[in-house]
Protein backbone atom coordinates (compact mmCIF):
# COMPACT_ATOMS: atom_id res chain seq x y z
CA UNK A 1 0.00 0.00 0.00
CA UNK A 2 1.29 3.85 -0.63
CA UNK A 3 -1.51 6.10 -1.02
CA UNK A 4 -4.85 5.83 -0.28
CA UNK A 5 -7.48 8.25 -1.43
CA UNK A 6 -10.58 9.16 0.31
CA UNK A 7 -13.67 11.26 -0.31
CA UNK A 8 -15.95 13.58 1.77
CA UNK A 9 -14.35 13.49 4.27
CA UNK A 10 -14.98 16.20 6.67
CA UNK A 11 -18.26 17.71 7.17
CA UNK A 12 -19.10 21.23 5.42
CA UNK A 13 -19.93 22.75 8.83
CA UNK A 14 -16.88 21.74 10.10
CA UNK A 15 -14.77 22.64 7.18
CA UNK A 16 -16.69 26.32 7.47
CA UNK A 17 -15.11 26.40 11.14
CA UNK A 18 -11.60 25.62 10.60
CA UNK A 19 -11.64 28.43 8.08
CA UNK A 20 -13.60 30.87 10.80
CA UNK A 21 -10.92 29.89 13.58
CA UNK A 22 -7.58 30.61 11.00
CA UNK A 23 -8.99 33.93 10.15
CA UNK A 24 -9.58 35.07 13.81
CA UNK A 25 -5.80 33.92 14.41
CA UNK A 26 -3.62 36.70 15.38
CA UNK A 27 -0.41 34.45 15.14
CA UNK A 28 0.75 31.26 13.99
CA UNK A 29 3.97 29.40 13.75
CA UNK A 30 5.73 29.07 9.78
CA UNK A 31 7.59 26.44 7.68
CA UNK A 32 10.22 28.84 8.57
CA UNK A 33 9.80 28.49 12.37
CA UNK A 34 8.98 25.25 12.88
CA UNK A 35 10.22 22.46 10.05
CA UNK A 36 13.76 21.54 9.43
CA UNK A 37 15.94 23.30 6.65
CA UNK A 38 15.71 20.26 4.24
CA UNK A 39 11.93 20.54 3.82
CA UNK A 40 11.71 24.07 3.10
CA UNK A 41 15.07 25.34 0.95
CA UNK A 42 13.27 28.53 -0.73
CA UNK A 43 9.85 27.44 -0.15
CA UNK A 44 7.48 30.54 0.35
CA UNK A 45 5.73 30.79 3.69
CA UNK A 46 3.79 27.80 4.70
CA UNK A 47 1.04 29.02 7.58
CA UNK A 48 0.67 26.06 10.44
CA UNK A 49 -2.23 26.83 12.97
CA UNK A 50 -2.84 24.59 15.68
CA UNK A 51 -6.00 23.57 16.35
CA UNK A 52 -8.18 23.58 19.37
CA UNK A 53 -8.30 20.75 21.33
CA UNK A 54 -11.87 20.06 19.96
CA UNK A 55 -11.32 21.28 16.23
CA UNK A 56 -8.53 18.73 16.86
CA UNK A 57 -11.08 15.66 18.41
CA UNK A 58 -13.76 16.50 15.59
CA UNK A 59 -11.28 16.39 12.91
CA UNK A 60 -9.90 13.15 13.92
CA UNK A 61 -13.68 11.50 14.76
CA UNK A 62 -14.28 12.69 10.73
CA UNK A 63 -11.61 11.38 9.55
CA UNK A 64 -11.56 8.06 11.41
CA UNK A 65 -15.35 7.74 10.12
CA UNK A 66 -13.93 7.82 6.15
CA UNK A 67 -11.00 5.92 6.93
CA UNK A 68 -11.39 3.37 10.05
CA UNK A 69 -8.20 2.48 10.01
CA UNK A 70 -7.28 5.15 11.78
CA UNK A 71 -9.26 3.89 14.92
CA UNK A 72 -5.90 1.60 15.73
CA UNK A 73 -3.59 4.96 16.32
CA UNK A 74 -3.90 6.16 19.94
CA UNK A 75 -2.23 9.94 19.01
CA UNK A 76 -3.74 11.84 16.63
CA UNK A 77 -2.23 15.23 15.79
CA UNK A 78 -4.32 17.67 13.50
CA UNK A 79 -3.11 21.34 12.38
CA UNK A 80 -4.15 23.54 9.54
CA UNK A 81 -1.38 24.66 6.66
CA UNK A 82 -2.09 27.91 4.16
CA UNK A 83 0.77 27.27 1.54
CA UNK A 84 1.47 30.63 0.06
CA UNK A 85 1.66 31.32 -3.81
CA UNK A 86 5.44 29.69 -4.18
CA UNK A 87 5.26 27.11 -1.36
CA UNK A 88 6.11 23.63 -1.69
CA UNK A 89 7.21 20.72 0.39
CA UNK A 90 10.72 18.53 -0.66
CA UNK A 91 10.79 15.09 -0.39
CA UNK A 92 11.20 13.30 3.14
CA UNK A 93 9.66 10.69 5.06
CA UNK A 94 7.80 11.66 7.76
CA UNK A 95 9.74 9.49 10.47
CA UNK A 96 8.57 10.90 13.43
CA UNK A 97 4.82 9.44 12.63
CA UNK A 98 3.02 5.92 11.67
CA UNK A 99 0.64 7.75 9.49
CA UNK A 100 0.14 11.11 7.78
CA UNK A 101 -3.27 12.42 5.89
CA UNK A 102 -3.85 15.25 4.27
CA UNK A 103 -7.11 16.83 3.49
CA UNK A 104 -7.26 19.08 0.82
CA UNK A 105 -9.53 22.21 1.62
CA UNK A 106 -10.22 24.33 -1.42
CA UNK A 107 -13.09 24.30 -3.37
CA UNK A 108 -11.91 24.83 -6.68
CA UNK A 109 -8.24 23.99 -7.97
CA UNK A 110 -6.88 24.60 -11.12
CA UNK A 111 -4.63 21.66 -12.42
CA UNK A 112 -2.30 24.74 -13.51
CA UNK A 113 -1.50 25.61 -9.94
CA UNK A 114 0.59 22.90 -8.93
CA UNK A 115 0.38 21.88 -5.19
CA UNK A 116 0.33 18.40 -6.23
CA UNK A 117 0.83 15.80 -3.51
CA UNK A 118 3.67 13.56 -5.13
CA UNK A 119 4.89 10.20 -3.62
CA UNK A 120 7.42 7.58 -5.28
CA UNK A 121 6.61 3.86 -5.76
CA UNK A 122 10.26 2.26 -6.92
CA UNK A 123 11.61 4.51 -9.66
CA UNK A 124 8.05 5.82 -10.52
CA UNK A 125 6.44 9.28 -9.13
CA UNK A 126 3.06 9.46 -8.93
CA UNK A 127 0.63 12.22 -7.69
CA UNK A 128 -3.01 13.36 -6.93
CA UNK A 129 -4.56 17.14 -7.76
CA UNK A 130 -5.61 18.66 -4.50
CA UNK A 131 -9.42 18.03 -4.76
CA UNK A 132 -11.85 20.03 -2.12
CA UNK A 133 -12.32 17.50 0.69
CA UNK A 134 -10.39 14.53 -0.69
CA UNK A 135 -7.67 12.97 2.00
CA UNK A 136 -4.51 11.29 0.83
CA UNK A 137 -3.29 8.37 3.63
CA UNK A 138 0.16 7.40 3.30
CA UNK A 139 1.57 4.81 5.97
CA UNK A 140 4.94 5.96 7.11
CA UNK A 141 8.15 5.92 5.97
CA UNK A 142 6.92 6.75 2.41
CA UNK A 143 8.92 8.87 0.06
CA UNK A 144 6.50 12.06 -0.79
CA UNK A 145 6.17 15.59 -1.02
CA UNK A 146 3.92 18.71 -2.48
CA UNK A 147 5.30 20.00 -5.59
CA UNK A 148 5.47 23.89 -5.66
CA UNK A 149 2.43 26.27 -6.09
CA UNK A 150 2.55 29.13 -9.42
CA UNK A 151 2.79 32.93 -7.80
CA UNK A 152 -0.75 33.17 -9.47
CA UNK A 153 -1.96 30.00 -7.41
CA UNK A 154 -4.53 30.88 -4.46
CA UNK A 155 -3.52 29.79 -0.82
CA UNK A 156 -3.69 26.29 -0.53
CA UNK A 157 -5.64 25.16 2.34
CA UNK A 158 -4.94 22.16 3.98
CA UNK A 159 -5.90 19.70 7.47
CA UNK A 160 -2.61 17.70 7.80
CA UNK A 161 -3.17 14.70 10.34
CA UNK A 162 -0.30 12.80 11.92
CA UNK A 163 -0.59 9.50 14.24
CA UNK A 164 1.62 7.36 16.37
Amino acid sequence: MSVQSFRDVLSAPLIERLHAYTKDQSSCRTNYTSWQKELIRSSAAILVFDLTEDLRQEVAAQAKVAHPELNKYANIYAVYHRMMPGSYITWHQDHSWKFGMTIHLNEYWDENYGGYFAWKEGAEVKCLKPEFNHANYIVTPLDHCVFQTTPDAPVRNTIQIFGL
